[in-house]
């Protein structure tokens, strides 16, 4: 089993590098490939959750918020699967607070015990509206679920990272007492997906926005930036020169894009190759 984190020791790293005006690198690990690469690539913390390996068998990720796939089933796979391949990383895994054959409290030990160091709300609702979002909200299993989910996990002293879309739900997620806020701002833009997403500026404009909010209710929280326009190293540049956060959380940014652009380039290669004859 990898090294398991306590919530104070990931707290001190990421602190570290902030002190260091270094930014804190977040990312998806679907696969244990992936997840093996970036623990040996330095990667600050590895993200467990059911989009992952949904993208990297090649479908979109958004098919991992759909009834078709068991979202905490797939957590607790992977981290039977994934684990050992990671020795010096904090792991974080999905929780999706809808299940209704899972005991969240339950689940929150049984995936600690597993060895990850950390939780997220993944799959979340928080991007959502209409009939059904307001029918799970009053159900308590919608974005304030995944609130409540993160009070569990502070109360427990578990580290946690939490996604959010406005200023309601960063301010609920920082109060919670979530270690790590991540404003989204869409879908990830890329050659494969491409969709209406904001400008590098207008994404930044947003966080700075939330930003301020979550540093009024707690000004330790670490605030970072995540989807839209944010797809490479050099938008991401862009964005912590626009923007007052200190991290950045990469799913497809750090997985399947990188994975596909090298494989591109690999054949473009190969296939460029003369024969001796």
């Amino acid at each position: 089993m990898s090294g398991k984190f306590t919530r104070h020791e990931i707290l001190a790293r990421l602190n570290k590098k902030r002190k260091a005006k270094k930014p804190i690198i977040i990312g998806a690990g679907g696969v244990g490939l992936i997840a093996k690469a970036a623990d040996k690539a330095g990667i600050d913390i590895i993200m467990s959750y059911c989009t992952g390996p949904v993208r990297m068998n090649g479908n979109a990720g958004q098919l991992g918020y759909m009834y078709y796939v068991d979202c905490n089933g797939v957590s607790i796979e992977m981290g039977h699967k994934i684990i050992d391949r990671v020795q010096n990383t904090p792991m974080v895994a999905g929780i999706g607070v809808g299940d209704p054959y899972r005991d969240i409290d339950w689940l929150i030990d049984e995936l600690m015990d597993i060895g990850f160091s950390g939780i997220t709300n993944v799959p979340t609702l928080g991007g959502h509206s209409g009939a059904l979002r307001k029918s799970m909200e009053a159900a308590g299993i919608g974005f304030n679920g995944e609130v409540k989910l993160i009070e569990k996990c502070h109360k427990k002293d578990i580290f946690t990272i939490s996604y959010a879309f406005d200023e309601e739900q960063i301010r609920s997620m920082v109060q919670a007492g979530s270690d790590i806020v991540c404003p989204h701002v869409g879908v990830t833009q890329d050659r494969e997906f491409q969709f209406d997403t904001l400008t590098v500026e207008q994404a930044a404009e947003k966080i700075n926005r939330l930003y301020e909010i979550a540093v009024q209710e707690n000004p330790e929280v670490i605030v970072a930036c995540h989807g839209g326009p944010f797809a490479n190293p050099e938008s991401v540049q862009q964005g912590f020169r626009l923007t007052k956060a200190d991290a950045f959380v990469g799913a497809s940014t750090v997985e399947r894009i990188p994975t596909e652009e090298a494989i591109y380039r690999t054949i473009e290669e190969f296939s460029a190759l003369t024969l001796g004859k």
